[in-house]
């Protein structure tokens, strides 16, 4: 694969989604429209542009088991790499992210766990797709390139994303 690279399989994220199910449950419900980004924001997230679909927490205190996870998915990480921001994203089932290009800098690296997601789900980069099944940790190559989500499924997909720069 050119833009996809898997990093760690086995990730337990079972204690991450009982804990989205537990304390923020309705974040399932609110995930209308494309996305709900930055469902649970972490380590220095930024705001929505948008603005109006995002539920925003400080950090990942009032929820251990992502900040777990997290923690977990970053000792995988090669060491030079300095995180900039991670979030939870959600995307609800039978829609798509729609194909855009994100503005990082040109050191930047963008990991993904896979929390939650049906098989028929898949993220492309140009014309590569890639399906992530839950527990894995990807390197996704999408800097200055065009890539989008779609979830035909009938389940929600849900990811951890990291954004890092070396």
């Amino acid at each position: 694969m050119k833009y996809f690279k898997k990093i760690a399989t086995g990730l337990d994220v079972q204690p991450a989604l009982a804990e989205i199910a537990a304390k923020g449950s309705h974040l399932w419900s609110m995930a209308t429209g494309q996305s709900l980004e930055n469902a649970i924001r972490g380590y220095r997230g930024n705001a929505n542009p948008e603005g109006t679909r995002i539920v925003h927490w400080e950090d990942f205190a009032i929820y251990p088991a992502v900040n777990a996870l997290f923690k977990e998915a970053v000792s995988q990480l090669p060491k030079s790499n300095m995180i900039e921001r991670a979030r939870v994203r959600i995307l609800p089932p039978q829609s798509k992210m729609k194909a855009h290009r994100d503005s990082l800098k040109p050191n930047a690296r963008r990991y993904q766990v896979c929390l939650q997601a049906g098989p028929e789900a898949f993220f492309q980069i140009k014309n590569e797709k890639c399906r992530f099944n839950p527990g894995e940790l990807w390197f996704c190559n999408i800097l200055d390139r065009l890539h989008f989500v779609d979830n035909p499924s009938d389940i929600a997909r849900a990811v951890l994303v990291i954004d890092a720069f070396v």
